[in-house]
């Protein structure tokens, strides 16, 4: 008969209950969390309560009378499985051209895809030759919530089976007509005038955060650019001052030079807030350049100390320069420049955008001066 439990109390009072209790294994996943599992009759059975609860103890007797389902097997990759694949993409000549930020987030997006269950295995272990559209429709469906990650998904498949495909691994890419779902708003709310106001005025003394919102004002850079600017990137050009770097865009290969011209609002700042002893005009407290990651977080806590919505980032103060400029006229190539947009299309969003709502506002006062006689102060 299995002894009653404890009450929960420490981590090792919990411990000494697992020790306790029949058929209880433990290992660590590849981040060093722990797993409980009950295996028994060749059956493992994964436990997800917390150990010492009423909720853990339910659990178990459910699994030692095998009211719960086995855990998802992830069978060894083999040379046909969807994780092999995605191990020697990892290998491959096209994987190391990518920068290693580019690699960390499709190394993420991959292996969680692999993990996801489908039946009684896990897609990593699905054959390959054996996938079809259909596969990866429920892949991407499995994260349709969040229709950002799901569309990601689908993306990386897309292109790892395209090199699967140029290596002659696969004859037919199963995500190419796999289509991306509707964006619900937007995924990185753009900021107004009031958003970059408010921020303006409540951070007024903090040099590091007023250099970082000109810079991203200004320029329009992503947050993965904007922490590497520094002096060695100023250049005097026809006469006018700009800035001119290389942008890889998560490739080394095809690098671009992007030139932005220094306004005097930021020619300003810069002088005013940039340490010229440093190699970048962003240091964190502790002198040393930001990490993308690092200047994100600053960058969010700036945002929640000025009260701002929340959802608002950095990213957001791109999407925001870019809905100004196409308010005031810009055009989608003038945009394509400014924001280093790989294609017009990408600027023709916000051209469009602008050009809905301000023919919108012409068509309402035309319609209000035909009919002035229904106008309410009108008798």
């Amino acid at each position: 008969m299995t002894p009653p439990p404890p009450a929960p109390d420490d981590g090792q009072g919990n411990d000494m209950l697992l020790a306790r209790l029949r058929y209880i294994v433990q290992d660590r996943d590849r981040h060093g969390n722990v797993r409980i599992y009950v295996r028994r009759h060749g059956r493992k059975i994964r436990l997800r309560e917390t150990p010492g609860t009423k909720a853990f103890m339910a659990e178990y007797h459910a699994a030692l009378a095998g009211q719960l389902p086995p855990s998802p097997r992830r069978m060894a990759p083999d040379d046909g499985s969807l994780q092999h694949m995605i191990d020697e993409y990892m290998k491959s000549a096209t994987w190391r051209a990518l920068s290693p930020s580019t690699q960390k987030l499709r190394r993420s997006i991959l292996n969680r895809t692999a993990a996801e269950v489908v039946g009684d295995h896990t897609a990593g272990s699905l054959p390959v030759s054996a996938m079809a559209r259909r596969h990866v429709v429920m892949l991407r469906d499995r994260v349709a919530d969040r229709p950002a990650a799901a569309n990601n998904r689908v993306k990386m498949l897309r292109q790892m089976f395209s090199w699967a495909i140029e290596n002659d691994l696969i004859g037919e890419n199963p995500a190419r007509h796999v289509r991306s779902l509707d964006m619900v708003g937007n995924s990185w709310t753009p900021w107004t005038l009031e958003d970059i106001d408010a921020f303006a005025r409540h951070h007024a003394d903090d040099p590091r955060a007023m250099l970082a919102l000109h810079l991203l004002v200004w320029t329009g850079v992503r947050r993965s650019d904007v922490v590497t600017l520094g002096q060695q990137h100023v250049r005097t050009i026809d006469g006018q001052m700009h800035l001119v770097f290389t942008m890889t865009k998560g490739r080394k290969r095809n690098p671009r030079r992007v030139e932005h011209l220094i306004s005097p609002p930021l020619k300003q700042a810069i002088d005013r807030w940039a340490d010229p002893a440093q190699l970048t005009f962003l240091t964190n407290q502790w002198g040393r350049p930001y990490t993308v990651e690092g200047f994100g977080n600053s960058f969010r806590k700036w945002c929640q100390r000025a009260g701002l919505a929340d959802g608002l980032s950095a990213h957001g103060i791109r999407k925001g320069v870019a809905a100004m400029t196409a308010e005031l006229g810009a055009s989608e190539h003038q945009i394509m420049a400014m924001l280093d947009h790989a294609t017009p299309s990408q600027g023709a969003v916000y051209t469009r955008s602008a050009n809905r709502r301000r023919m919108s506002g012409e068509a309402v006062t035309s319609l209000s001066t035909k009919l002035s006689h229904l106008h309410p102060g009108n008798k």
